[in-house]
C-alpha cells in the first residue's frame, strides 16, 4: 500500500483550550458556549468529528459568536465540506477581524487547492494576529525562506508544544536539525536540462505473478541501478535499508516511515544524496529516507513522482512509462482540481446512491480501497493486505466503480478499510484509495503546481 512519512508531512491538529470570549460579553450567558467550544475541540483533535459537530450545533443554531463560526470552520475543513468551511471562516472574520484561526483556515482552503501565494498572505495575517498558535506557526512556515528566521519560529514551535504534544515537538525538533545540517542548500534541485524526457517502467509483482504497480530505475550517488515502486500516495524517497548500502549517503537526523497497518512506524533515517539519476534526467542533493529494516524484498524502495514536480508528470501504465514536459497549461474540460495534501493528492469521486467522496491517488497501492464506514454491513470475508505499518485488516467488497471526472474507475477486487486514522492524520475525510487495479486501465497526467489531474488522455 502507499507508504506515508510521518516527518516530513504537515498534520493538520487542534489545540485543546477554550477560546477567549468576546469582549463585552455576558459571561453567565456565554458559559455553555465556552463549555461546547472546549467540548468540540477536544472531539475535533481526537478524531470524533461527528461528535465535535453535534457540540456546538446548540450555538450554532442561536447567535454564534466569531469562536464558535470558526471552529464551526474547522469541522467542515475537516470532513472536506469546503464552501461550508469558507463560509464559516468568513463569518467569523467578519465578527472579529482579530479572530486569527479563521484566516489560517481560509488559508488552509487556499493551500489544499494549490492557490499558494494566496495561502501565504493569509497565513502571514494569522501570524501577525497570534504568533504563540503551533498550528498557525507551522503554516506561516512556508512562506519563510530566510533560514534564521525558519529556524525561530521552529524553536517557537518546539517551545510550545514541548508539554501538551511532545511528539509534534520532536518533530519541529527534526525539522530544526535537518535544516540546521543543510545549511541553505536547495533539496531536489533539477541538475540536467528542462527539457522533454520519457522514462521507462515496467511492472511490479510482488506475489511474482500478478502485477500490482509500476517500477522505476534510478541510480543513488553513481550506485547500483535501484528498483523503486512508483507512488503517488508517498512522499519523497524512501529506500530499504539493505538496498542504501554503499551508496554514500550523507546522515541528517533520525525519522520515521509510517503508513497504513496496525504496527508501529518504521524508524529511518533522513539522508542526503548527491545525486539522484533517471538516465539522462538528474537531480541533486535529495533527501531519502532510509528505513531501518526492508519493508518489501520485491523492490529496493518507493519513489513518489512529486519529485519531477517541476514538469507536467502523464504516468501511462499500459505503454509502461513516465514522460515528463516543461509545465504548460492542463486547463481542459477532462482536467480537474485536487487536493494537494503536501505532494499527497485527492481527487473528488461520485460513488453510488449520489454519494461524493475525496479519493487518494495512489498508485503505489495494489488495490482500490473504500473507506469501511462507507461500505454497507454484511457477510464480509476478510484479505490479507499488508502497509508499511504491518498488517492492515480489510475484507473484500462487491466490484464498485468511482466517477472522477466524468471518467468511470471501475474495480472487480475491491476492498475495504479502516481510514480513520488516515483521514485524521491528513486533516481531511478521505473516503477510499484509487489503487493501482483502478488507475492501471488509464494514463494519469498531474500537475503537481496547480493542483490539476487528468484520467486519460484528451477527447
Amino acid at each position: 500500500m502507499g507508504y506515508r512519512r510521518q516527518f516530513s508531512g504537515f498534520a493538520l491538529m487542534f489545540a485543546i483550550g477554550l477560546i477567549p470570549l468576546a469582549k463585552g460579553a455576558d459571561e453567565a450567558t456565554l458559559a455553555p458556549v465556552s463549555a461546547a467550544l472546549a467540548q468540540g475541540r477536544a472531539f475535533l483533535l481526537a478524531g470524533r468529528v461527528p461528535d465535535a459537530e453535534r457540540s456546538i450545533r446548540a450555538a450554532l443554531a442561536g447567535t454564534a459568536d466569531d469562536a464558535v463560526w470558526s471552529l464551526a470552520g474547522e469541522i467542515s475543513l475537516r470532513q472536506g465540506d469546503f464552501p461550508a468551511a469558507r463560509k464559516a471562516f468568513e463569518q467569523a472574520s467578519a465578527l472579529n477581524p482579530g479572530n486569527s484561526r479563521s484566516w489560517w483556515g481560509l488559508g488552509r482552503i487556499e493551500q489544499l487547492h494549490s492557490r499558494r501565494d494566496a495561502a501565504r498572505d493569509l497565513f502571514a495575517r494569522a501570524y501577525q494576529l497570534d504568533p504563540r498558535d503551533p498550528d498557525i506557526l507551522l503554516a506561516h512556515l512556508d512562506g519563510v525562506t530566510e533560514p534564521s528566521a525558519r529556524a525561530e519560529l521552529l524553536r517557537n514551535v518546539v517551545a510550545l508544544t514541548r508539554d501538551r504534544q511532545p511528539e509534534r515537538a520532536q518533530l519541529a525538533l527534526g525539522r530544526l536539525a535537518m535544516e540546521s545540517r543543510l545549511a541553505g542548500r536547495m533539496t531536489d534541485a533539477l541538475a540536467s536540462p528542462y527539457v522533454a524526457y520519457k522514462l521507462p517502467l515496467t511492472g511490479f509483482r510482488p506475489e511474482g505473478v500478478a502485477q500490482h504497480g509500476l517500477i522505476i530505475t534510478a541510480r543513488i550517488n553513481g550506485g547500483h541501478p535501484l528498483r523503486l515502486v512508483l507512488d503517488t500516495g508517498a512522499r519523497g524517497i524512501l529506500l530499504y535499508k539493505s538496498a542504501a548500502r554503499d551508496l554514500k549517503l550523507e546522515p541528517l537526523v533520525a525519522s520515521q516511515v509510517g503508513g497504513l497497518g496496525a504496527g508501529q512506524v518504521v524508524g529511518s533515517t533522513l539522508s542526503l544524496a548527491k545525486t539522484i539519476a533517471f538516465g539522462d534526467l538528474q537531480f541533486r542533493d535529495c533527501l531519502v529516507h532510509v528505513s531501518n529494516r526492508d519493508i518489501s524484498p520485491e523492490a529496493d524502495g518507493v519513489l513518489a513522482p512529486s519529485l519531477f514536480e517541476q514538469f507536467l508528470v502523464r504516468i501511462d501504465p499500459k505503454a509502461k512509462a513516465i514522460q515528463l514536459s516543461p509545465r504548460i497549461e492542463m486547463e481542459t474540460p477532462e482536467a480537474h482540481r485536487a487536493l494537494n495534501l503536501d505532494k499527497l493528492l485527492l481527487v473528488r469521486g461520485e460513488m453510488a446512491c449520489d454519494r461524493e467522496g475525496w479519493f487518494l491517488l495512489d498508485t503505489g497501492a495494489a488495490f482500490t480501497a473504500m473507506g469501511a464506514s462507507t461500505i454497507a454491513q454484511g457477510a464480509r470475508t476478510a484479505v490479507n493486505m499488508v502497509g508499511a505499518q504491518g498488517s492492515a485488516g480489510a475484507f473484500r467488497v462487491a466490484p464498485i466503480a468511482v466517477k472522477v471526472g466524468g471518467r468511470s474507475l471501475t474495480d472487480p477486487e475491491a476492498i475495504a478499510l479502516d481510514l480513520a486514522g488516515l483521514s485524521q492524520r491528513e486533516g481531511v475525510e478521505i473516503a477510499g484509495i484509487l489503487g493501482y487495479s483502478a488507475l492501471s486501465r488509464w494514463p494519469v497526467t498531474i500537475d503537481y503546481r496547480s493542483g490539476l489531474v487528468r484520467i486519460g488522455d484528451p477527447k
